[in-house]
């Protein structure tokens, strides 16, 4: 017997305990190491240009990858996805630990990277097919404020770890946490049904992660390669999209269903999304580099300012919840955006005058607002698409905010060097002080940007729709939150 939507098989509790942790740490991964960049920049002897590729490859291997892993676990199982996807994630963390070099340490964030990938895409998902419309928006929110508590929070983290333990030790502490989350998924959480249709399309996966990888190198070529390059990665990114878009639209079981991007809430979540987590990604990226090296703090000092976004974002997020489930998610993501417009309009103000309160101040504002925008977002999307493309939709949501987090990262890196250059700026050391200057002017500058690309995200988001808080179904006997038993049966 089905049981009723407003039924599910899993208490909220058990479900987000035993998501929780593969969650946090796969996003927490993604930030964890900014604040310790630097550090790594001198254990490696290398530039910052160069060390920039821990977060980036990171991020750009999960992008790659995460609307493929949703697929699988549509097809083979959502459970197994995300277990398998915990112990790559662990033996990676365990390998970038024990890297003696950059190139073994960038190999181990791949390892890292595919298991993650395998996380994201199906954390959501599981947490979406186990509620109903009564509950899910609790259940998301929570959800949402892990994601964004593990993504602003780790850069606190991540300083505390390295000041007093080593950098290699914000990788080890996955090992334990990777065990004991897949011990507990293991135990309490049920495998959801199986949704194969046909053989899984290869030649799409390869065409969209080159075509992402051309994309993320032609932003960092824009700045730092020569003519020549940037013109054949741009020719790439041209061929590889316009082969990928023909595959997805020829095969019966694309990697990316592009009729799902007709639906304007999930097509919206996407763009919107991509753009708020744009502007935290070089919000966490730049902040930590200005204040150690204009204003000579030490990695704990960092976090310490930086922790203003997760407190914040941890009284927000289940309060996000509550009101997704009876507010229209384009005035609540609207309300956050213009908060995180506001934050960052103060930014482009920066300078080495700046009070610690008031960066405190700035960074709760900033975690407020992305909270308050996170869960109606994801809500409204996830709660407008079929259950048996739960897994491509949640990755799709978790590709935009990873997209964002590496857009960020590299614009914020391409965009600051060429600021930084034009300001004409002194080396020496009775030049200090212009030194300061034109440092806080440049990433003044690249807040400007990120200010402008957020006007762009609220006018976007006020076009996702009206909220139908109800999940559709493949068929009248596959409603989300039915038992474990009932949800065997194929659609």
């Amino acid at each position: 017997m089905v049981q009723s939507p407003s039924s599910p098989e899993i208490p909220l509790k058990t479900l987000l305990s035993c998501t929780s942790i593969g969650i946090f740490m796969s996003v927490i991964d993604g930030s964890i190491v900014n604040v310790s960049l630097e550090t790594m920049s001198n254990y490696f002897d290398i530039s910052m240009d160069e060390v920039s590729w821990v977060t980036i490859i990171y991020l750009l291997t999960i992008s790659s990858l995460i609307a493929i892993s949703g697929k699988l676990g549509d097809a083979f199982g959502r459970k197994k996805i995300y277990q398998l996807g915990l112990i790559i994630f662990t033996f990676g963390s365990f390998l970038c630990g024990i890297s003696p070099s950059l190139n073994l340490l960038l190999a181990g964030r791949i390892i890292q990277a595919i298991g993650a990938s395998g996380i994201m895409a199906n954390g959501l998902a599981i947490v979406t097919y186990f509620t109903s419309p009564k509950n899910r928006g609790r259940a998301i929110g929570v959800n949402s404020m892990i994601v964004a508590t593990a993504l602003s929070i780790g850069p606190f983290l991540g300083g505390v770890i390295t000041q007093f333990f080593g950098w290699q030790y914000i990788f080890f502490v996955n090992i334990p946490l990777g065990i004991i989350g897949w011990i507990m998924f293991q135990r309490r959480i049920p495998e959801t049904e199986t949704h194969r249709k046909g053989s899984f399309d290869i030649l799409g996966a390869f065409l969209f992660a080159f075509a992402l990888i051309a994309f993320i190198f032609s932003i960092r070529l824009a700045s730092s390669g020569t003519t020549v390059q940037l013109f054949s990665v741009i020719m790439i990114l041209v061929i590889c999209s316009y082969l990928f878009v023909k595959q997805e639209k020829r095969v019966n079981n694309p990697v990316i269903d592009l009729q799902l991007l007709r639906n304007p809430k999930l097509s919206v979540a996407i763009v919107t999304g991509t753009f708020v987590y744009l502007g935290i990604s070089s919000l966490i990226f730049l902040i930590p580099f200005y204040l150690q090296e204009v204003r000579l703090w030490d990695q704990a000092q960092t976090g310490m300012i930086l922790i203003g976004v997760p407190i914040t974002m941890s009284f927000t997020g289940i309060l996000a919840g509550f009101l997704s489930e009876r507010i229209d998610a384009k005035i609540l993501t609207g309300i956050g955006i213009i908060i995180e417009l506001g934050a960052f309009m103060a930014l482009t103000k920066i300078s080495p005058d700046y009070a610690p309160f008031t960066l405190l101040l700035i960074m709760a504002t900033i975690g407020f607002a992305v909270a308050l925008f996170t869960t109606p977002n994801g809500n409204s999307a996830m709660s407008s698409v079929p259950r048996d493309k739960l897994g491509v939709s949640s990755g799709l949501l978790n590709l935009s905010r990873n997209i964002g987090f590496i857009l960020g990262t590299t614009l914020s890196t391409t965009l600051f060097d060429f600021y930084f250059k034009i300001m004409n700026y002194y080396d020496s050391p009775e030049e200090t002080n212009a030194y300061n200057e034109a440092y806080s002017s440049a990433i003044g500058m690249v807040f400007w940007t990120v200010s402008t690309l957020l006007i762009v995200a609220f006018i976007v988001s006020w076009f996702r729709g009206n909220n139908i808080n109800e999940l559709p179904t493949t068929s009248a006997t596959h409603a989300v939150g039915v038992s474990y038993e009932s949800s065997q049966l194929k659609p």
